[in-house]
């Protein structure tokens, strides 16, 4: 074992209470062998519309969250961790990073004097994180969507983000790779009516040098926003697998900017 990654054997993550599992890698025949919705805890300080997790038949574990929102609610980071056995997850608000601030003031003008039918003119950030037990960040995956909401309560877009970042060398000298070939977006695609448009991002990523160089360690983040005319929907997917993956830890930042 190498003594620099000694600090990275203390911690669950999402405390799950699932003992003795090996910490598998993919295979092609991965199946789901369990899903179950979680209820929030009594101090869980974010509240989501709905939160799942999914245990695969290689022993991997995967979570899922979703939400809607209003413009002017404020930005949110937090931390969600889960207890598979109560069947219940644990949400604690964060200092927002000085990086993740330019996210949450207003960097975009009003496309209203183009056409009387825009009302409203908004944008939103989600980004996934994956972090250590030292809450050090090793990957971040981006999402961005920025669109008009019309006064006939259509949608029409305006731009879109995308962005995957891994940590080159981390504070105990491992280093976190961008997996290019299974990191991309899709879309934007409006519904049928034009009611709302969406835009999902999978980023996924991997790292060799953590404890045993032959075995890998992976994380893979997964999100969508969802824009509507005066409000907005996120969902997101978290999953982790390979050497120690356990140990890893998700947060998660959201916020919404309008100007009308």
């Amino acid at each position: 074992m190498k003594i620099r990654h000694i600090i990275g054997l203390v911690l669950t993550f999402f405390m799950l209470s699932i003992n003795g599992q090996a910490f598998a890698t993919l295979k092609e025949n991965n199946t789901v062998v369990e899903s179950k919705e979680l209820k929030a805890d009594s101090n869980s300080e974010v509240i989501l519309d709905k939160v799942k997790l999914v245990k695969y038949s290689n022993g991997e574990l995967s979570i899922h969250g979703s939400a809607k929102r209003k413009f002017g609610e404020p930005a949110q980071y937090y931390r969600i961790t889960v207890d598979g056995k109560k069947g219940t997850y644990n949400t604690k608000l964060l200092p927002i990073p000085d990086k993740y601030k330019k996210f949450t003031t207003n960097n975009f003008q009003s496309n209203s004097l183009l056409t009387t039918s825009v009302t409203y003119t908004n944008s939103v950030t989600v980004i996934i994180d994956t972090e250590d037990i030292p809450q050090e960040n090793l990957a971040e995956t981006m999402n961005f969507l920025y669109w008009n909401g019309n006064s006939d309560g259509t949608v029409s877009l305006i731009n879109y983000n995308w962005d995957f970042w891994a940590n080159p060398l981390t504070n105990v000298y491992t280093t976190w790779y961008v997996d290019t070939q299974n990191s991309y977006h899709t879309g934007p695609y409006y519904n049928s009516n034009r009611t709302y448009v969406y835009h999902d991002v999978t980023g996924q990523y991997y790292n060799w040098d953590w404890m045993d160089d032959n075995i890998a360690t992976y994380t893979k983040h997964w999100s969508r926003i969802i824009g509507y005319s005066n409000s907005y929907g996120y969902n997101w997917n978290a999953r982790h697998w390979g050497e120690t993956s356990s140990i890893l830890q998700v947060d998660v930042f959201v916020n919404g900017q309008q100007i009308n």
